[in-house]
């Protein structure tokens, strides 16, 4: 289900970035795992929201850890793994092709269907600890 962040953080507030999906179900290693996102302009206390979320997925203990920081480029947040979150700053890699070949394409797609399972139970924990909040 690759839409199940999605629903999560619809849940939170309102969404003000196109609804994107944090993988292609249909071709689930076409993209990086990453999903850019943020709360409409009308949402109240948006910014103590990212506070928050922010928290939450830094206290993940899942498989996989997951970091929510600012995108470059936009006013969008991103959610991705860590992992990914470094080697793509660190070696200036920005594609999949990129990644496959630092990693190797079967390593590639094993952490990947790592991190997309993962991504599932990240959802439920974001959803529970928020809940917690209200």
């Amino acid at each position: 289900m690759s839409h199940k962040l999605t629903d999560v953080l619809s849940e939170i507030g309102e969404l003000g970035s196109p609804q994107v999906n944090l993988y292609k179900e249909s071709s689930p290693y076409s993209k990086l795992l990453a999903l850019a996102f943020r709360f409409s302009d009308k949402e109240v206390n948006r910014n103590q929201k990212y506070f928050h979320l922010m928290y939450i997925i830094d206290s993940y203990q899942g498989k996989t850890k997951w970091v929510l920081h600012k995108s470059n480029s936009r006013k969008n947040l991103i959610i991705e793994p860590l992992e990914f979150y470094y080697i793509r700053r660190k070696f200036d890699m920005y594609c999949v092709a990129e990644l496959e070949k630092h990693f190797g394409q079967q390593e590639f797609r094993t952490l990947m269907d790592d991190y997309i399972f993962d991504s599932e139970n990240l959802a439920d924990y974001i959803l529970e600890e928020w809940q917690k909040l209200s």
